[in-house]
């Protein structure tokens, strides 16, 4: 069985390796030989293949638990001050918006989250 590498024409990047059940011709479908070691991901230029470099996979974030525990606590924390702020008779109007704006991305950023923006 012929095995095959499909390539993106624009990058020379292989797409995709595949065992044909016959031979084919086609421009971005190329012959591979039985010691060829072509992977995805691997560019083909100037009639050779090479390899790139690996980047480092990055460092993982919050999981969305910690995510919503965290923007739960900001939630929290701001219906808090928007509460005293009201309490102190010291807030005015802007202070207040202020407050009720945090309050709404807080709040969104959770339903986010939580699968609940569609």
């Amino acid at each position: 069985m012929p095995r095959y590498a499909q390539i993106d024409l624009d990058t020379g990047r292989c797409i995709s390796v595949s065992l044909l059940a016959g031979e084919i011709e086609s421009d971005h479908m190329f012959p591979l030989g039985d010691n060829e070691e072509i992977q995805p991901g691997d560019i083909y230029m100037d009639g050779g293949w090479t390899r790139p470099d690996q980047e480092p996979l990055p460092e993982p974030g919050p999981s969305a638990e910690e995510r919503i525990t965290i923007l739960e606590q900001q939630l929290t924390d701001t219906q808090i001050a928007l509460v005293e702020s009201c309490e102190s008779n010291l807030a005015d109007k802007k202070e207040i918006t202020s407050l009720q704006v945090a309050l709404t991305e807080v709040y969104e950023q959770l339903l986010v989250i939580m699968g609940g923006d569609s």
